[in-house]
């Protein structure tokens, strides 16, 4: 069976695609990181460009596109947060 070059989750939309490669050059760096401290300006940049999808104009709930735009954005927003959650943790628990 020939494997396919399109990804799975692909997503046909201006507004994803925007931001997608981005995305993913922030998820890289986030995975190659083991220290906390060294995620945190990525995870808030994640964050922000999340945070932007979740407000799509053109968000229609029966598209599978804006269900797929949604799904990765919020899985990638919930690591994001967790890195922030920790790293925030962290700097309270050195500082007492």
């Amino acid at each position: 069976m020939k494997k396919s070059n399109k990804s799975t989750h692909e997503i046909d939309c201006p507004i994803f695609s925007e931001h997608e490669e981005k995305m993913k050059r922030l998820n890289q760096f986030i995975n190659s990181r083991k220290i906390i401290s060294e995620k945190v300006d990525k995870a808030q940049e994640l964050v922000d460009i999340i945070n932007l999808l979740s407000c799509c104009p053109k968000f229609d709930k029966e598209e599978k596109g804006c269900e797929s735009c949604r799904f990765i954005s919020n899985l990638s927003k919930e690591i994001a947060r967790i890195i922030l959650k920790a790293n925030e943790t962290a700097h309270k628990t050195f500082l007492v």
